[in-house]
Parts: structure tokens; C-alpha cells; sequence
């Protein structure tokens, strides 16, 4: 199995970039529904508060969604420019994503 994590906090984006990129409750809902279809191999979390936004995901080895989707997923859903958000998001894999 594999696990990733992909987000932004107070770190690495300012708060009106968090602020896009947050998940209220019925865009959370929306989002991991979006997820469970494109991707019906992978178990997801979506975390949002007021200090960072992050989708976690499982998924076995070699199956998809991969951090480029999953990065991809964070500006189609928000309606974002990939210019405006890529460099703020970071990537954890496995024992990291856990921690």
C-alpha cells in the first residue's frame, strides 16, 4: 500500500491561497466523492482547517491517483490556475504522510 499526503499550511502558502484551497463540509463531501469515482481503488481524507488544507490518500502500490493528479485535483477542483498553487503544495509519502 501507499500512502501520500498532499496539502498546504501556514508554512507554505499565505491565507488567502489557504483560503481557496480549503474544503468547507459539502465541498469536502463533494470532493471525496469526486475522488471515489475517478479513482475507486484509493481510500481518501480530506483535512482542512484555518491552517492547512491536505487530501490524504490509499491506495495500492502501483495504482492511481498519483501526486500529479492528485496535485492536478487541488486547481480543477478550486477552479485554480496551477500557477497560483503549485509551488505551495508539498507531497509526504508513507512513513512521512503517517507522521
Amino acid at each position: 500500500m501507499r500512502i501520500l499526503c498532499v496539502g498546504a499550511n501556514h508554512k507554505t502558502a499565505p491565507l488567502a491561497l489557504r483560503e481557496r484551497l480549503a474544503f468547507d463540509e459539502p465541498a469536502a463531501r463533494a470532493a471525496l466523492e469526486s475522488l471515489h469515482r475517478d479513482y475507486p481503488r484509493g481510500g481518501f481524507v480530506v483535512l482542512s482547517t484555518c491552517n492547512r488544507c491536505e487530501l490524504y490518500v490509499v491506495r495500492p502500490l502501483h495504482a492511481r491517483p498519483r501526486v500529479e493528479e492528485i496535485r492536478e485535483f487541488f486547481g480543477t477542483f478550486h477552479h485554480l490556475p496551477r500557477q497560483q498553487y503549485e509551488d505551495a503544495l508539498y507531497v509526504h509519502a508513507d512513513t512521512e504522510a503517517v507522521r
